[in-house]
């Protein structure tokens, strides 16, 4: 059954290719290509995870197809026989004062976190490192008490927009053939670096995500929108996967975390392939209703919603519970289409994940048919954002926990703040002065 299931989603994929112009950067792209190799882990796993239940090519295929068809219709209707607007844009100059106060500001933000750790494990030391943040994901995950502090969560919400507008500098220059300034690159490594200390890799991958993505939209805008999907880019694309499997390898030394008996790829097989199962299994057990519109894909907002008014107005249905099979742990992420399903049935899948293709195709769109007015695209800044939930609909519910969630406004917040830091202030005869006017474009 998951060979069917893969293939229909490989056909759906070549479809969406044709459809829009082989752009590896429209939101169906991303995401029918993340559950197709999802699909291709789940079949390296097919004897022994033993897919049998034909209402998952049913939930899958309506997600997929609901967002396919819908993105492409607004597709179409946004595009209206325009072209593409390109143009050569210009580099970002940032004052080194400012990202040298970046970086103090970080380096002080996690250091805090350390103290954290080490308050939580009884000891850190650089020898003892990946120890130690093992040590603490592992007490969090367990339930056991772990020092926090509310200053140091605040940091680490503000400090993560932070690190996609740096990104975007450096990104932005290196296509306009300048020089960064070496603290750029400091500061970038240490943010991703300091988002490995909480023992998740989310962050990390947020960063990652948002590097490829804002590279490959200003290039192709650079270049004029040519078609990107060659040979040279299945070789990248290779490559790049070959580095994934690397640096994946190496996550788990720096987190602490062991591979036992397993080896790297079959890790991250059922790390991509295990959303899948979980699914299915789900789907096995059947449905679980509340007392509330879309409580399990509205999960986080209504979990806020309870801690301000201090009591469970909300009750929230446990649904994400850790599955085994033969002894092995599959998780307890159950891709994006999980939730839709239990709140609205199958029909509702396809409507939801519809609206949603509506609403990243809208902002795609935005970024490829209208010129930026400025040299900072905060379109694409939050397109990269978006894009993570987009790749990482096949994990789990990505959309409603940082999209249509409080972490959306804390991200946006975060981009005004560091926009007005890096490229609206400046210091003149001893007083901060404010600079809103919008530099004009040239054209090609």
């Amino acid at each position: 059954m998951i060979y069917i299931l893969m293939l229909s989603v490989l056909v759906l994929l070549i479809i969406t290719m044709q459809l829009f112009n082989k752009d590896m950067t429209a939101p169906a792209f991303l995401i029918t290509a993340a559950f197709t190799v999802s699909l291709l882990c789940c079949c390296i796993y097919a004897d022994v995870w033993g897919f049998n239940d034909y209402r998952l090519i049913l939930v899958i295929l309506a997600g997929l197809i609901g967002f396919n068809i819908f993105s492409y219709i607004t597709y179409i209707l946004d595009k209206n026989g325009r072209e593409p607007a390109s143009y050569r844009f210009e580099p970002v100059a940032v004052n080194g004062y400012k990202l040298c106060i970046y970086l103090l500001f970080q380096l002080v933000l996690y250091g805090l976190y350390i103290i954290m750790i080490m308050k939580t494990t009884g000891s850190f030391s650089l020898s003892g490192m990946s120890d130690a943040i093992g040590e603490y994901y592992n007490a969090g995950k367990s339930g056991k008490q772990v020092y926090s502090s509310g200053l140091v969560n605040i940091g680490t919400i503000i400090n993560m927009p932070g690190i996609y507008y740096v990104i975007y500098l450096a990104v932005n220059n290196i296509i306009c053939r300048k020089k960064n300034n070496i603290l750029i690159y400091i500061n970038i490594f240490v943010g991703m670096t300091g988002a490995l200390l909480s023992g998740t890799r989310t962050t990390f991958f947020m960063y990652i995500i948002a590097t490829v993505i804002i590279y490959i939209v200003l290039k192709q805008r650079y270049n004029g929108w040519k078609k990107n999907i060659n040979i040279a880019s299945v070789i990248k694309g290779v490559l790049f996967i070959m580095a994934a499997i690397i640096v994946f390898n190496m996550l788990f030394a720096i987190q602490g975390r062991t591979l036992s008996d397993i080896t790297v790829v079959d890790l991250i097989a059922n790390y991509i392939g295990a959303p899948v199962k979980n699914l299915e299994l789900f789907i096995k057990d059947g449905r679980i209703k509340g007392n509330g519109f879309g409580l399990i894909t509205f999960r986080d907002t209504y979990s806020w919603v309870n801690e301000m008014l201090g009591s469970e107005h909300f009750i929230i249905p446990k649904v994400y519970k850790y599955r085994w099979i033969d002894g092995k742990i599959l998780g307890n992420v159950y891709t994006q289409l999980m939730p839709l399903y239990n709140d609205f049935g199958i029909p509702g899948v396809f409507i939801s994940m519809g609206l949603l293709g509506i609403f990243c195709q809208k902002i795609y769109d935005s970024i490829k048919y209208k010129k930026s007015r400025g040299n900072i695209d905060y379109r694409l800044l939050i397109y990269s954002y978006v894009g993570f939930a987009i790749i990482f609909s096949f994990f789990s519910n990505k959309f409603f926990e940082l999209i249509f969630a409080r972490a959306m406004i804390y991200y946006l917040v975060g981009i005004f703040i560091f926009d007005i830091f890096f490229c609206h202030i400046s210091i003149r005869y001893g007083t901060f002065v404010l600079n809103f006017r919008k530099k004009s474009k040239g054209g090609k």
